[in-house]
């Protein structure tokens, strides 16, 4: 496939389009959260139906697990005691993001949020629900293969060297950190003055 030069600002449109499609929607916070969540119930509601937490691999049993199901389990199954998955569903209870990179962290940055600073948290905070959540996307995968822009000397140039525009898009490997701290309004400020200041400490 080759793109005229007249296309060019098309096609990082549609690539710009698709990162801001995920920094701002596919990797935002709540979502995310709702993301682990949905998955650890819909794990735990596969179990229990049939003792294997994968979907059936019969398109007739797939299809029958569609969003009304779900939710009606997720209302019949809701424990406010116990503050399950889904309880959490039901309520719209979710954990908040107590701590958050930059999309595009330094590798040792990451690595030291979504490693250490669970632990940290546990030893600090043993009885706070808490979970680490890692964001990850390739848009600069344009880069891996040859898009031929025919230009305007009839030659032919790549997408990659002729497009200023796309140079700088980079991996995108946001950490967070969530806790259980909804309606603690002294817990939440203090579980993300800790994250902060454990992150500053490096090392």
């Amino acid at each position: 496939m080759g793109v005229d030069h007249g296309g060019i600002h098309a096609v990082e449109g549609l690539i710009l389009a698709r990162y801001f499609m995920f920094t701002q929607v596919y990797f935002h916070d709540v979502r995310r959260a709702y993301d682990r969540i949905l998955t650890e119930f819909i794990r735990e509601l596969l179990l229990a139906k049939s003792g294997s937490d994968r979907y059936p691999e019969t398109l007739k049993d797939y299809l029958q697990w569609n969003d009304n199901v779900v939710l009606a389990e997720a209302h019949h199954r809701a424990s406010e005691d116990e503050k399950n998955m889904a309880w959490r569903i039901v309520t719209r209870h979710h954990l908040k993001a107590v701590y958050e990179t930059a999309d595009h962290p330094d590798p040792i940055v990451a690595s030291r949020a979504f490693n250490r600073l669970p632990d940290e948290i546990r030893q600090k905070f043993g009885d706070v629900i808490s979970w680490a959540d890692q964001a990850s996307d390739h848009p600069e995968r344009f880069r891996t293969e040859m898009l031929p822009i025919l230009q305007p000397d009839g030659t032919w140039g790549d997408i990659k060297t002729l497009s200023r525009a796309l140079q700088g898009l980079e991996e995108i490997n946001q950490v967070r950190i969530y806790a259980d701290v909804r309606g603690n309004e002294s817990l939440e400020p203090e579980l993300e003055g800790f994250c902060t200041q454990f992150m500053s400490l490096g090392g």
